[in-house]
């Protein structure tokens, strides 16, 4: 039995990109950034690496082990990566380290800060023309035409909410074009209505059992549902129940409540660090500030660290 499992890119890789491959450089209006970009993906400048290679962190840790536990269980496991750089690629596709993100903070997102449109909009434009770029490789480019290749096999979906906003439209095709929309198994934390037809009963809680971090959350319950094929046997109803019992015998999450800060004060509290503790790091002083219950995402704690350092006297 084939299993498709598509998941997203990370922003961790094991060679830094070079200039011409960092979004932030591509400052003109978003079609001709999108232009531009498309063309410098498809003019390789230098020799290229595995995407399963070149990805690195928690999240991908797990999904390396897919293929290994699709084999003890009868699956014939492929895995497929929704890029914000490529578009859908599979973990052996080759390609050049890269820095470009659906999320919608960072320095390398599609959304520029100065962007007057809904970010979930960029997103979605710059998927259609990722996905539908000509490619050399002959492999398919979008969901759709993943699920059209093989309408009989389960599509198993896990993503970040903001990668689903980016390729929602294409996700309902795909569903469209499955011989069951059943067989599309969306493990996401985004609850749109759109998608909720397709969306598993998976949330935080599972994090208690499946342990981890929260950011491999969704790539380890695909690996439970790998290693339990027996128990469901892919069929959509029985993986929800199991999901849902799961989720029933452990607790509630209870919410941090923790003050969002703008960046000129995430500034003010690092310099302040600095100032006490010449050589603090940046991980110990993101701890003591969210211990202070302000709450500050890490990349964007680290990018704000680094230009309070760059601009610090000699």
């Amino acid at each position: 039995m084939r299993v498709r499992i598509v998941v997203s890119c990370t922003d961790r890789k094991s060679a830094p990109a070079d200039a011409t491959l960092q979004l932030r450089n591509y400052t003109d209006k978003l079609t001709a950034r999108a232009d531009a970009w498309i063309e410098r993906i498809s003019r390789p400048t230098r020799t290229g690496r595995p995407a399963g290679d070149l990805y690195q962190g928690g999240h991908w840790h797990v999904v390396r082990q897919f293929g290994a536990i699709g084999d003890k269980n009868g699956l014939a496991v492929e895995v497929w990566v929704v890029s914000a750089g490529y578009g859908l690629i599979q973990s052996e596709s080759v390609i050049e380290p890269y820095a470009a993100t659906f999320a919608t903070r960072g320095a390398d997102s599609i959304t520029r800060v100065d962007s007057n449109a809904n970010a979930g909009d960029d997103a979605a434009y710059w998927w259609s023309r990722l996905s539908g770029r000509r490619r050399s490789d002959h492999r398919a480019a979008s969901l759709a035409s993943l699920a059209a290749s093989d309408p009989q096999s389960p599509l198993l979906i896990a993503l970040s909410g903001s990668y689903v906003r980016a390729i929602q439209k294409d996700l309902l095709t795909a569903a469209k074009a499955l011989a069951d929309p059943g067989l599309l198994l969306l493990v996401t934390g985004e609850d749109r209505a759109a998608v909720r037809p397709f969306r598993l009963p998976v949330d935080a809680r599972l994090q208690k059992s499946l342990g981890g971090a929260l950011g491999s959350l969704n790539a380890r319950v695909v690996r439970l549902l790998l290693e339990t094929t027996g128990m469901h046997g892919w069929e959509a109803t029985r993986i929800r129940t199991q999901l849902s019992n799961s989720l029933a015998e452990v607790p509630a999450v209870v919410p941090f409540s923790r003050r969002p800060m703008t960046d000129a004060e995430i500034e003010d509290f690092i310099r302040d660090g600095i100032t006490a503790e010449e050589t603090i790091p940046q991980t110990r002083l993101l701890r003591r500030l969210r211990d202070n219950g302000m709450a500050c995402e890490q990349k964007r704690f680290g990018d704000l660290y680094r230009r309070v350092m760059e601009g610090a006297p000699g």
